[in-house]
C-alpha cells in the first residue's frame, strides 16, 4: 500500500524529535561514481532508514520535501501543435490541477565514514504525470534532443554533473545555488537546459549532484589538510595582501581564496578557514605580536673570548 506523503512527513518529524537528530533543509544527491547508498521505500521503510542513521551515530540528517508547482508544469508543456497535441495538453493539465501543492518527493540523507546514504520516494501519480508529460514533449518536437527515458536522463545528469564538478569556476562559485547556476552557463550543454522550463528537474538535478560532488571532495581534501594548518598560517601571516586588509571580513575572504588557490579551486569549509585564522602565528585573523621582553632595547652583552 502506498503511504500518504503528508503522513510520511509527520512521522519523520516525530522521529527526528524523539531521536534528537539535527536537521538541515539541504538537498543532497549522491555523485554518480562516488561512494553512496541510494535506496527507496522498496528497499527500506523510511522509519528503518532514520533509525539506521541514528544507530550509525549520525547527528545531522539532510532532508528536503518538494511540492508540485502547477504553473511551472504548465509552462513546460508544448502549447502549439495539432488538435491532438492540444487535447493531450489539456488532459494533462486537468490531471495536474488535482495535485496542485501536493508533495512530490521526500528525500532524507546522512553521511557515515565518507559514504553518503540517501533515501527518497515519489508518489505514483507524480511518476505517471511526469512520464506522460515527457511523451507529450517528445511528440510535439518530433526528433528529440532531450532525454525522455529515465535511464537516458540519469546518464545525462551523471555526465554533466561530473563535468561541472571538474570546472574550477564551478568549484569556486558553486557553494550557493545562484553561484552554481551562473557558473554552469560556462558549459555549453547546460545553457539550453538552464534556459528552458525545468519541470522534470533535469537542470536542477545536475546542479545539485555537481554541488554534492564538490562538497564531498572538499571535505576529503580539507580533512587531509588540517595537519598543514600551522605551515599555512605562517605563509598567510607573511602575505602582504592579507596584512593590508583592515577589516576582518576582508581577511576572511582572502583566507578562503588563499586556501582555494592551493586546492584546485575547492573553497574551504568555514570551520577550516576559521581554524586557519586562529592558528599561530595568527589569532582572530591577525598576526600575533611576540611578547615584550625585559631585555628588549638593551645593548647586546659583550662577548668574551
Amino acid at each position: 500500500m502506498e503511504p500518504d506523503m503528508a503522513d510520511l512527513i509527520t512521522e519523520l518529524d516525530r522521529l527526528i524529535v524523539d531521536l534528537g537528530l539535527a536537521v538541515m533543509a539541504v538537498q543532497v544527491t549522491p555523485a554518480g561514481d562516488g561512494p553512496d547508498v541510494d535506496v527507496g521505500r522498496e528497499e527500506m521503510p523510511l522509519t528503518a532508514f532514520v533509525r539506521a542513521a541514528h544507530q550509525a551515530g549520525a547527528r545531522i540528517l539532510y532532508r528536503i520535501t518538494r511540492e508540485f508547482d502547477l504553473e511551472e508544469f504548465s509552462a513546460s508543456l508544448p502549447d502549439d501543435g495539432d488538435e491532438e497535441a492540444r487535447a493531450a495538453r489539456a488532459r494533462l493539465l486537468r490531471q495536474a490541477r488535482r495535485h496542485k501543492g501536493e508533495v512530490t518527493e521526500v528525500e532524507v540523507a546522512f553521511a557515515c565514514d565518507g559514504v553518503l546514504h540517501r533515501w527518497s520516494t515519489t508518489p505514483s501519480w507524480y511518476d505517471r504525470l511526469r512520464d506522460d508529460a515527457d511523451t507529450a514533449r517528445a511528440s510535439a518536437h518530433g526528433e528529440r534532443n532531450d532525454p525522455v527515458d529515465r535511464g537516458e536522463r540519469e546518464a545525462l545528469v551523471q555526465r554533466l554533473a561530473a563535468e561541472l564538478a571538474a570546472m574550477p569556476a564551478f568549484r569556486r562559485r558553486g557553494s550557493t545555488e545562484h553561484g552554481a547556476r551562473a557558473a554552469a552557463y560556462e558549459h555549453a550543454e547546460m545553457i539550453p537546459l538552464l534556459d528552458r522550463p525545468d519541470a522534470d528537474w533535469t537542470a536542477d538535478g545536475i546542479l545539485r549532484r555537481a554541488r554534492t560532488r564538490v562538497d564531498t571532495e572538499t571535505e576529503r581534501r580539507y580533512e587531509a589538510l588540517t595537519a598543514r594548518l600551522p605551515e599555512l598560517a605562517e605563509e598567510l601571516a607573511a602575505d602582504e595582501r592579507f596584512l593590508a586588509f583592515t577589516r576582518v571580513a576582508d581577511r576572511r575572504d582572502h583566507a578562503s581564496e588563499f586556501l582555494a588557490e592551493r586546492n584546485d579551486g575547492y573553497r574551504p569549509p568555514v570551520r577550516i578557514r576559521d581554524r586557519l585564522m586562529n592558528t599561530p602565528p595568527l589569532l582572530g585573523g591577525k598576526p600575533t605580536q611576540r611578547p615584550a621582553s625585559l631585555y628588549d632595547g638593551l645593548p647586546a652583552s659583550p662577548t668574551t673570548s
